[in-house]
């Protein structure tokens, strides 16, 4: 592994318990095991995700379907195409 840019190396003088735990969690990420779990939790997020686009594009078509019926509903009781006295027809 390489230091961040312009950081050095770490100094583990006097820090051995912060030392195992950030090698330990490294081997941990690292290893097989580790890859195959970030990828289960990766599928867990974006099908939660998936549900919530789901979600909002159920949303949306009923809000376009309702505002369609709206558009309807006014053309049938006012058939001259004006709204508040504009003129739409010329």
């Amino acid at each position: 592994m390489f230091p961040s840019p312009g950081r050095g190396r770490r100094q583990w003088k006097d820090k051995a318990e912060a030392q195992v735990a950030v090698y330990g969690n490294r081997r941990r990420l690292h290893s097989p095991r580790g890859q195959h779990l970030q990828k289960r939790r990766a599928e867990i997020v974006e099908r939660g995700f998936a549900a919530l686009v789901k979600a909002l594009r159920a949303l949306a078509k009923a809000l376009l379907l309702a505002l369609g019926a709206q558009v309807l509903r006014f053309r049938r009781c006012h058939p001259t195409n004006t709204l508040c006295g504009v003129d739409f027809a010329h």
